[in-house]
C-alpha cells in the first residue's frame, strides 16, 4: 500500500491510511468549503439572478406558448409521463426477473451448509428457550388438564349417585307393590311434591 509524504499527510491522520483514504479526506475538505462558499457568494448573486432569469424564461414580446418557461413546463410533464411509464415497466421487469433470480439462486446454494457455518442454532435455542418460561407453561397445560380430569370425575360421580337415587327409587316401588298371601303389604311413604 502506497504511503503519502508527511508533508501531505494532516497532523493526527493515521500514517498507515493509504492514498484513497486521504483522497477522500481531501475530496471531502474541498466539497465542503465550496458549499460554504457558495452558500455565502450564491445568496446576493441569486437575488440579483432573478430578475434576469425572469425576463429570460418569459420574453415579454414573445407569445406565451413559445416562451421558454411554456416549453420547459411541456417538457418537465412529458418528463413526469415518461419516468411513470419507466417506473411501471421497470417494476413490471423485476417481478419477473427477481423470483427466477432467487429461484435460481436457491437452487445453487447449499442452505443447509450456509445456516451451518453463519448460525449458532445452539445458542439460538438457548436464547428462545431462555426467553419463554417454559416449566410455568408445562405447569399451567398440567393444572389445566388435572383440574378438566378432576372436574370429570367430579360430575360422572354426580351421575353416578343419581343413577343410583333413581334405581333405589324404584326398587323401593317395586318392593312396595309385592306382597305375599300371608304378609301385609308394605306402605312406602309417600313424597312431598
Amino acid at each position: 500500500m502506497e504511503q503519502l509524504p508527511t508533508s501531505v499527510v494532516p497532523s493526527g491522520a493515521q500514517t498507515s491510511r493509504g492514498v484513497a483514504a486521504v483522497s477522500v479526506d481531501v475530496v471531502l475538505g474541498v466539497v465542503a468549503k465550496s458549499v460554504s462558499t457558495v452558500g455565502i457568494v450564491g445568496g446576493p448573486l441569486q437575488s440579483l439572478g432573478r430578475p434576469v432569469a425572469r425576463v429570460l424564461l418569459r420574453p415579454p414580446l414573445v407569445p406565451s406558448q413559445l416562451q421558454p418557461a411554456t416549453l420547459l413546463g411541456r417538457a418537465a410533464r412529458r418528463g413526469v409521463a415518461y419516468r411513470s411509464q419507466v417506473l411501471v415497466e421497470v417494476e413490471a421487469v423485476l417481478d419477473l426477473l427477481i423470483p427466477a433470480l432467487v429461484s435460481e439462486l436457491l437452487t445453487r446454494v447449499d442452505l443447509d451448509r450456509l445456516v451451518q457455518q453463519n448460525v449458532d442454532v445452539v445458542t439460538l435455542a438457548e436464547e428462545v428457550i431462555a426467553e419463554i418460561d417454559l416449566p410455568a407453561i408445562i405447569r399451567d397445560a398440567t393444572g389445566a388438564v388435572a383440574s378438566d380430569t378432576l372436574l370429570g370425575v367430579r360430575m360422572q360421580s354426580i351421575s353416578a349417585d343419581e343413577a343410583i337415587g333413581r334405581a333405589m327409587g324404584r326398587l323401593r316401588l317395586r318392593l312396595g307393590r309385592r306382597t305375599t298371601p300371608g304378609d301385609t303389604p308394605v306402605k312406602t311413604p309417600a313424597r312431598a311434591t
